[in-house]
């Protein structure tokens, strides 16, 4: 099976400092190495300015000129599962495999459930959408507590299924193209909801069969470790100094 990241260089590491830009870098780096060592097919759909990072890491790197007109990072993702119709799998820059991945034997595969963060991450945004009568254009659409899935890994089987996702999707993004100003909309939660949330929402809806790999988020399994969040800045497992792939800093 290929594995697929994704990396916006202007979504992810426009508003950070240099330090943080550099762990982000390495850590997908390191995702892309610890892969290619489990003779995996490696791709990345990045944007021009930081194919760069990625020469001579990736077994394919696709290039990206924007999609949907789009500003949730998340985007990218949604250009992979709209337009390919082999069989792939989503990974994020922060999951460091351990082993090869298991064998997929239902619809949708995902990292884990996010259980403790909806207060702090999810409810406020999802309430506001909720007063802004979001619900009218997502029928699927409702604003209870529930365990969210998290994207870090995501394998999607049917074309069905991902149309079904990438449909809403980008309803969703349309819907905060025309009105993220007027309510002054913010894009990391909105991202996280249009991703992770809606996702969860629609495989509820329509008892699409799914199946988590970890049992709790972050967990250092069989299979892997997800450093998500600030997690992997607060306590990186790569260089802060310089970039893995052994070009000069000067490259940011």
């Amino acid at each position: 099976m290929k594995l697929i990241w994704t990396f916006d260089g202007n979504a992810k590491i426009g508003k950070m400092n240099y330090e943080k830009k550099i762990i982000l870098i390495n850590y997908y780096i390191h995702s892309i190495k610890s892969a290619k060592t489990l003779n995996y097919h490696t791709i990345i759909y990045t944007d021009i300015d930081s194919i760069k990072y990625f020469k001579n890491i990736a077994d394919e790197i696709i290039i990206v000129d924007g999609y949907e007109n789009s500003e949730l990072w998340d985007s990218y993702k949604i250009k992979v599962l709209d337009e390919r119709t082999d069989e792939f799998c989503l990974i994020d820059g922060d999951v460091i495999l351990n082993s090869a991945l298991p064998k997929f034997n239902t619809e949708i595969v995902f990292d884990s459930y996010e259980i403790v963060n909806w207060d702090a991450e999810y409810k406020t945004t999802i309430n506001y959408l909720n007063s802004l009568e979001i619900y009218k254009i997502i029928n699927e659409w409702n604003d209870i507590k529930k365990p969210i899935m998290n994207c870090g890994i995501l394998y999607i089987k049917s074309i069905k299924n991902r149309k079904l996702y990438v449909d809403k999707w980008k309803i969703f993004n349309n819907w905060f193209n025309n009105n993220k100003q007027i309510y002054n909309l913010d894009v990391d939660y909105c991202t996280m909801i249009a991703a992770q949330y809606l996702l969860t929402l629609l495989s509820d809806f329509y008892k699409i069969t799914r199946k988590k790999i970890n049992k709790n988020m972050g967990d250092n399994s069989k299979y892997y470790k997800h450093h998500f969040g600030k997690n992997k800045y607060n306590h990186p497992i790569v260089p802060t100094d310089t970039i893995l792939n052994d070009k000069p800093k000067n490259l940011l």
